[in-house]
């Protein structure tokens, strides 16, 4: 049932039949069939991602908005970029209560005056697969721009649908066959709409440029959020915990990443877990999403309320609109004691698949699941990258290596954009307005797209990456 994968317990091994076993014994014994095989510790060089994207992609953005934040800036940094930079084709939602993320969504369109030259298509809710892990809600989901009425009319939908919404997946079908090999899905959630529509129209795979993926293993913890990339570790000894937008339709997963004619550019927890939103633009963020500081909030170094006050007074009104997610999501993280920081995974997905290696750095190779323990490895093709020539023919390109200050300087003020014709002595405007009272914002002012960083070498660095052996 695993992509790739080979592990057997002792029983199955020996061709006698196996008996069962508890999920704690089974991952043990995993665990120690890795340590016995003999990795390959070649050096690969971690280089850009080599496949080039067309001057103006075109994007189907595939999200699971409403949750986590993360997907709500991902969409805001994308009208805050020049839309000489991209063609937005349309926004499927996918994963559990995907009316009610549809219906969130809507909402940051109308703020920005997008919703009615934006396709939305509400996509699959339940997991495609039963042995997917059970569906996870925040339940901050719709709070903040939606209604309680809103959000108890949509929130449980999903649970009577006798088949998966399949127009996300249809509209897929007909955007890739309308631009074969120009359309980037950017699939920031579970992958259930890109498995079905692969299950529906298979020759479709080939004719993808690429999908853009957010997540693959996860070895940070919220102890230690920003670990070095330390790949001796990932395998040998143990593996990674599959992230969870493989976890929530691990099936979807299988079938999208063991697709021999899909390619995948993979932006890891790995490398987004080592960026964390905060200072002056999340503290601006967050009130112009009309956030109350506690009494005892102690104001970042550097950084002054007045100067957050200010910023958060001229943003867009999509801005405010994320804002007000924002809050809620960093109200829910301070209630389960996680912090009140939030790590922006999928902006960075966005910066990469539309700027590919401004920011990061790949190797290539194979991301295989294991269904039995959700869990991944990454196993290392070194002989797609040889030194100096990153082409090959690996189907996936894995995020190790991450220049974070030159992330956070690109994207931060992009975030807090002011509104169009704002200067910087002008009156500030509410920064709440009343539900409804809001005018679309004006075309946001041309921004530069980012330039490489100047923090990674021109020339590919050289990480050591240990590729395990072969299945």
């Amino acid at each position: 049932d695993s992509m790739g994968s080979n592990f057997s317990t002792p029983a199955a091994a020996a061709g006698t039949t196996p008996k069962i076993i508890d999920p704690a014994t089974y991952l043990n014994q995993l665990i120690e069939d890795v340590r016995k095989r003999t990795p390959d510790t070649t050096p690969v060089n971690a280089v850009p991602y080599p496949f080039p994207v067309a001057s103006r992609p075109k994007i189907i953005f595939d999200t699971d908005l409403g949750s986590d934040v993360d997907d709500a800036l991902a969409l805001l940094l994308l009208m805050h970029l020049p839309q000489s930079d991209y063609e937005l084709l349309g926004i499927t939602t996918v994963y559990g209560c995907s009316e009610l993320r549809t219906l969130v969504t809507r909402r940051i369109l109308e703020a920005a005056g997008w919703d009615k030259k934006v396709p939305l298509i509400c996509g699959v809710g339940a997991p495609l697969t039963r042995d997917s892990e059970t569906v996870w809600h925040s339940h901050t989901e719709g709070r903040g721009l939606c209604t309680e009425e809103e959000i108890r009319a949509n929130f449980n939908t999903w649970k009577s649908l006798t088949a998966p919404h399949d127009e996300a997946a249809r509209f897929i079908i007909e955007q890739v066959q309308k631009y074969p090999g120009q359309v980037i899905i950017l699939a920031l959630g579970a992958l259930s709409n890109v498995a079905l529509a692969l299950r529906i129209q298979p020759d479709i795979a080939s004719k993808i440029h690429h999908i853009a993926f957010m997540g693959s293993g996860v070895r940070c913890t919220h102890e230690n959020p920003r670990p070095e990339y330390r790949p001796v570790e990932r395998h040998v000894g143990h593996r990674s915990r599959a992230s969870h937008n493989i976890r929530c339709d691990i099936g979807a997963a299988i079938e999208v990443f063991g697709n021999v004619n899909v390619r995948v550019q993979v932006v890891s927890n790995d490398v987004t877990c080592r960026c964390w939103l905060q200072g002056l633009h999340s503290l601006a963020l967050f009130r112009a999403g009309g956030g109350v500081l506690p009494a005892d909030y102690t104001v970042p170094e550097g950084v002054t309320l007045a100067q957050a006050e200010a910023m958060a007074a001229r943003m867009t009104a999509e801005g405010r609109a994320v804002g007000r997610l924002y809050v809620e999501w960093l109200n829910y993280r301070a209630s389960i004691g996680q912090g009140v920081a939030t790590c922006p995974h999928d902006p960075l997905t966005l910066a990469e698949a539309l700027y590919p290696s401004r920011f990061v750095r790949y190797v290539p190779g194979r991301l295989l699941i294991h269904r039995e323990t959700a869990e991944t490895d990454f196993v290392v093709d070194t002989s797609a990258a040889p030194a100096g020539s990153p082409a090959g023919p690996a189907r996936h390109w894995l995020g190790v290596a991450i220049d974070q200050a030159a992330f956070h300087g690109w994207l931060d003020p992009l975030l807090t954009m002011p509104r169009q014709g704002e200067e910087a002595g002008a009156a500030p405007m509410e920064i709440l307005p009343e539900a409804g009272n809001s005018s679309p914002a004006a075309a946001s002012p041309t921004v530069a797209s980012p330039t490489p960083s100047p923090h990674l070498p021109a020339t590919p660095a050289q990480i050591p990456v240990v590729a395990a052996a072969s299945n």
